[in-house]
């Protein structure tokens, strides 16, 4: 959380110390700021993941790995920069990354918890 922080407050400079065409920071920053969406939830995914083949349930950990990678981002690519252009191309990565974490808790309910109880709700 700290880095995401840092990172969103010194995403000009950090470019910066890589590059100075002002067009390439200008987008630079907006593909950083983009990343940073999901970096905040990025982690849950990794944990319910790592949790699943933990417990021997690898296969659900490998579909969400490749539904994040390629199956829900090339299409999104594609559609989400027929609709909005480069700032489609730019987002399309944070919203696989939200869309295949809501996906991960609900395998991680489904498939490990099963009749788990978490504060009296049936998970």
């Amino acid at each position: 959380m700290l880095a995401t922080l840092l990172f969103f407050v010194l995403r000009q400079p950090i470019i910066q110390m890589f590059i100075s065409d002002e067009e390439v920071i200008y987008y630079g920053v907006k593909m950083l700021i983009a990343y940073m969406l999901s970096g905040s939830v990025i982690g849950i995914l990794f944990v319910n993941m790592n949790c699943m083949q933990s417990v021997g349930d690898a296969l659900p950990a490998t579909v969400l790995s490749v539904l994040r990678q390629g199956v829900l981002l090339i299409p999104l690519l594609y559609l989400l920069n027929a609709i909005l252009g480069l700032n489609g191309v730019i987002y399309a990565q944070a919203l696989t990354d939200y869309v295949v974490v809501i996906l991960s808790i609900y395998l991680w309910k489904r498939n490990v918890c099963g009749r788990c109880v978490f504060f009296g709700i049936m998970l």
